[in-house]
């Protein structure tokens, strides 16, 4: 291969003698754009990641806002010996 290549920069310089010979590897390439591509793709997994934990904080929170604005309705109903089960199964129902 390096008998090739100082054939090919012979020609070159007869060719071009004010330009230098430059190359690269069309595999080096390919591998540059990959790890590329490999450095997004872990990017976007990270924000995915983290848009998803803040959204499962704003549901949390609504959850909460909405079971503190209804704590008189929730204890009418466990007085009236409503199951635990069933409470939870009718607050689902609003989601």
């Amino acid at each position: 291969m390096s008998s090739t290549l100082s054939q090919i920069e012979t020609k070159w310089k007869a060719a071009v003698p004010g330009e230098p010979f430059d190359y690269n590897f069309l595999d080096a390439s390919f591998d540059a754009l990959y790890r590329s591509e490999q450095r997004m793709g872990s990017i976007f997994s990270i924000f995915t990641t983290l848009s998803l934990f803040i959204a499962c904080l704003g549901l949390f929170g609504l959850s909460a806002y909405i079971a503190e604005r209804r704590i008189k309705e929730i204890g009418v109903r466990k007085v009236m010996a409503l199951r635990f089960k069933v409470l939870l199964l009718y607050y689902q129902k609003i989601f």
